[in-house]
């Protein structure tokens, strides 16, 4: 994604965008676990 820009505004903004993106992804994860553990329960399938 920022390797076609230049060095400059234009590629610092995409850096911050994906280290908010990235930010916000890792903030979910306990999240998770707890919003598909009831389909993950694979011990119960049959």
């Amino acid at each position: 994604m920022m390797k076609p820009l230049p060095i400059g505004g234009a590629r610092t903004n995409a850096a911050g965008e994906v280290s908010d993106a990235v930010e916000w992804l890792t903030a979910q994860l306990p999240e998770l676990k707890t919003r598909f553990a009831p389909y993950l329960k694979f011990r119960t399938w049959t």
